[in-house]
């Protein structure tokens, strides 16, 4: 077998050998242990992504994932990594708003396709809303994705003449950069799945991103929560 193929299993079975070593108490920690016996990373990964969001697990443990998704080249993220990170700017695929006929208790008042933290390391971060099939028989449910990204996907492309950019989150453009505090997760649609995030920021914002009707449409909003006053050189 290629020496670099080897290389890599070894390095993977480590991250998420050290990732399982911190749910040792949990049932499904004995699942996790059979598919590495079998090389099965992803299905491994994808087991501890879901028994890590139950149990007692510290910052390792999700640094140890995304590791091991990036040597997988998956695009994934983990929103409590995010933690503590200096936000440079947001963007947005901004859209015009929402038919009245899909309006509803969910609907906030900035909608959008998709939005991006930038931030101040120059990482971009798309916060996503889509639809998963969790049950063969009914339909997809709604959820956020958060994946890291590319300054490329800051650009649709419709055609070979036509596309679109994102633009900045006019909103929160006042209070940037802002690290954030506190990221809350939630399932406001009801269908099982994390269709929201709550961001608490240094600044006293509170930034909603939410799952909206229509499907895979993204709703915003910026409140300011309190007064939180900075060190001067918390962004230097």
């Amino acid at each position: 077998m290629d020496e670099k193929i080897i290389k890599k299993r070894e390095i993977l079975n480590g991250l998420l050998q050290g990732a399982l070593a911190q749910i040792s108490s949990v049932d499904g920690h004995s699942e996790v242990s059979e598919y590495l016996s079998h090389n099965e990373f992803e299905v491994a990964l994808n087991a501890l992504e879901r028994h890590g969001s139950n149990a007692s697990v510290n910052m390792e443990y999700w640094r140890n994932l995304k590791k091991a998704a990036e040597l997988m080249e998956l695009s994934v993220h983990y929103p409590v990594l995010l933690i503590g990170r200096i936000v440079h700017r947001i963007w947005v695929f901004r859209a015009s708003g929402v038919h009245s006929a899909w309006v509803d208790d969910l609907t906030l008042p900035i909608v959008a396709y998709a939005a991006f933290l930038e931030f101040s390391d120059g990482e971009l971060v798309r916060i996503n809303p889509s639809e998963f099939n969790m049950w063969p028989d009914r339909y997809s449910g709604l959820n956020l994705e958060v994946e890291s990204s590319s300054p490329s996907a800051l650009r649709l492309s419709y055609s070979k003449d036509q596309c679109i950019d994102a633009v900045p989150l006019e909103e929160v453009l006042p209070f940037l950069p802002f690290s954030i505090l506190r990221i809350d997760e939630s399932d406001p649609v009801g269908d099982g799945l994390v269709s929201q995030y709550a961001l608490t920021t240094s600044n006293g914002q509170r930034i909603v991103f939410r799952h909206i009707m229509p499907p895979t449409t993204l709703g915003i909003e910026v409140t300011q929560e309190h007064s939180i006053v900075a060190s001067e050189n918390e962004f230097a």
